[in-house]
């Protein structure tokens, strides 16, 4: 996918400076520490390229369409801005007081007539297991006369099965490792469906975007992101990726 910079020729030389400081600081989960916050974004703005920064200072390179920051970029905490740039310059913006050794994630989705922000709090503090996995959605669909059903079935078994709204991210639901099915439906023209395998504790996100009609890169699809991986005590160890739906 072409590209394009918002940027000015100098500003764009402390922007690749600071992608490579970005890289170098994701080297590990142990950067995101009771000093820091993390906070992993991800665009779901279909035929979008979308660049994030906090308080003014990048904290992504450019992302197309269903991309993500790979993993958790670790933030001073305190009262900051939070942005997301295209090719048009200032595209959304929120303000959040981010918290030390907590973990948050950014959804920028397209609500028809603007781009959106939404942030959540990951609560791996609140997850704890030996054996299972962890899986919720976020429904980024625009424009759906009728909330889609999100299934999540694990062995024949739904173990969630709920309309979603546009931009809903649901909470982290405990499911056995294995082959996971999930479902995207509302009747007529969303019928989308995928198999995952899930690992024993790791943490999963599964990214439910597209346009309704849309076809190629922009059809309805369900991809996944790996946040992490959690102990008997809870927290976050390891590193994460996107997977894509053939």
């Amino acid at each position: 996918m072409k590209t394009y910079s918002i940027f000015s020729r100098s500003f764009l030389s402390a922007v690749i400076v600071s992608a490579l400081l970005f890289i170098s600081c994701n080297k590990n989960d142990d950067d995101i520490n009771v000093d820091s916050a993390g906070l992993m974004a991800v665009n779901l703005v279909p035929g979008t390229t979308v660049s994030f920064a906090s308080s003014g200072n990048s904290i992504s390179p450019a992302l197309p369409f269903n991309s993500y920051t790979g993993g958790y970029v670790p933030l001073l905490p305190g009262l900051k801005s939070i942005e997301a740039y295209t090719t048009n310059g200032l595209a959304a913006n929120n303000s959040l007081n981010f918290e030390s050794g907590k973990y948050y994630s950014l959804f920028l989705v397209d609500t028809g007539s603007a781009l959106q922000q939404v942030i959540v709090e990951d609560n791996f503090d609140s997850l704890s297991t030996t054996t299972q996995s962890f899986v919720r959605y976020i429904n980024a669909i625009p424009g759906t006369a009728t909330p889609p059903s999100i299934t999540i079935a694990v062995n024949g078994t739904n173990v969630v099965n709920e309309s979603a709204m546009f931009a809903t991210v649901s909470d982290f639901t405990a499911i056995d490792a294995g082959a996971v099915t999930v479902t995207v439906s509302n009747g007529s023209d969303i019928n989308v469906s995928r198999t995952i395998t899930v690992e024993s504790l790791k943490v999963y996100t599964l990214l439910i975007s597209g346009i309704v009609g849309g076809t190629g890169d922009d059809a309805i699809q369900i991809k996944f992101i790996v946040n992490g991986t959690v102990d008997a005590t809870g927290g976050r160890l390891a590193g994460s990726t996107v997977t894509t739906s053939n």
